[in-house]
């Protein structure tokens, strides 16, 4: 529920006009304030769940009221406002993120009543995805607190597991491979997601043996989906592992040794390291290219050294990060850049791969800016072996995934 919203705006029409639809929306006890002393007194006194906020005020900027609210706790969420260009308007919103605070919506000025209905509409559900994003830290404390021996047990007894979320070729929505992902059962039989267990691994110093764990995973997965033609399995390997020609050489004979094909295994370097990483890295990645495999630069643009990456280590694939498909979604600067990131890719010969793909607008987006791959729920979760072969099985005769097929990942 939504029990409390304050808006802060200078202007009456702006403040009085939010005030009545925020409170018929969600029936929520709503305060005004038209300046930001007011404002943060009413802050200093509760946590609001929702603050109504525009970056011009008459005595100080949205900015620092987000900052007040860092310091006092917060708010279950922000609606930014103001009059400025998009671009200057999504970095407040990065900045809030970047502090802690989620930012529900940003809404133009001068004000549509069309669009704050259509975001009043919606508060009640993006809250409850918070508190049930919330949730997530109640298994992730208690993973946090296994020892070494008991996450070295998790891997040994299978609790890790590989699924397979599906990528799409754009032209024709062929089903092009899946890339796998971890996931952790519990005993009743629920998932949990890397977020939730990747820092213990990290923690213990364990990251190496996970991944190990994924290899076999994922060329046992390339291998038993041998029958799909031209099918590829995608991995992600973090920089400080793919980090030598001999780590290289040795997945080299670990494949030919499983009977997997390299050329259907697409090896994806998180971009986790800084550009002292990149001289190894490249002779990881040069050998890998020489004994057959594709390896791909992954979440592109979220690291400090893409263009150096991508300027020395012989990448053929790029990933594009899906914050970017996010941001491309309302923001023109934002589908520009990516639309120059997709341009360049291709330029260089490099298959590009665009995470985050999410309805039929998202694909009609990457499509008109010459993506070549997709991968995201428009086409399914990550799903199991078993419930991926029923799926590739659906493909042969269908260019998209039907809604009843994508939901398979969901069990």
């Amino acid at each position: 529920m939504i029990d409390t919203i304050l808006v802060v705006d200078e202007y009456d029409t702006h403040r009085v006009g939010l005030a009545s639809v925020l409170r018929k929306a969600t029936g929520a006890d709503v305060i005004a304030a038209r300046n930001g002393r007011i404002a943060l007194d009413e802050i200093r006194q509760q946590r609001w769940d929702i603050v109504v906020l525009d970056l011009d005020l008459p005595d100080m900027t949205g900015l620092q009221l987000i900052d007040a609210l860092a310091r006092h706790g917060g708010a279950g969420g922000i609606i930014l406002t103001s009059a400025h260009p998009a671009r200057l308007v999504q970095a407040a919103a990065a900045y809030a993120q970047s502090r802690g605070i989620s930012v529900l919506a940003t809404l133009e000025k001068p004000l549509k009543s069309g669009r704050v209905r259509a975001v009043a509409a919606t508060l009640q559900g993006e809250l409850r995805m918070q508190r049930d994003a919330a949730l997530v830290s109640k298994p992730q404390a208690a993973v946090s607190r296994l020892s070494r021996d008991d996450l070295l047990l998790a891997l040994a007894t299978g609790r890790i597991e590989g699924h397979l979320q599906p990528q799409h070729h754009v032209d024709s929505g062929r089903l092009r491979g899946a890339e796998i992902l971890a996931r952790w059962r519990n005993d009743d039989g629920t998932l949990l997601e890397p977020a939730v267990f990747l820092p213990a691994f990290e923690g213990a110093g364990l990251m190496r043996p996970l991944t190990d764990h994924m290899i076999e995973q994922a060329l046992a997965a390339q291998i038993r989906l041998a029958w799909i033609r031209d099918l590829s399995i995608s991995i992600n390997i973090p920089t400080g592992i793919a980090s030598s020609v001999d780590w290289a050489q040795q997945l080299a004979q670990q494949a030919r040794l499983a009977g997997a094909t390299p050329s259907r295994l697409v090896i994806e370097i998180i971009e986790d390291g800084d550009a002292s990483a990149i001289p190894a890295l490249t002779g990881a990645v040069t050998q890998l290219r020489l004994r057959g495999f594709n390896c791909a630069i992954d979440d592109f643009g979220t690291g400090s050294s893409s263009l150096d990456r991508l300027l020395w280590v012989p990448f053929n694939e790029l990933k594009i990060d899906r914050h970017m498909i996010s941001q491309a979604r309302h923001h023109p600067h934002a589908r520009r850049i990516l639309s120059s990131t997709i341009g360049m890719a291709r330029g260089l010969g490099i298959a590009v791969v665009i995470e985050g793909i999410e309805s039929e607008d998202d694909l009609k987006l990457v499509t008109g800016l010459g993506g070549q791959i997709t991968q995201g729920y428009l086409h399914g979760k990550a799903m199991t072996l078993e419930a991926f072969e029923i799926y590739a099985a659906t493909q042969r005769t269908r260019q998209r995934p039907p809604a009843t097929l994508a939901a398979i990942a969901t069990c």
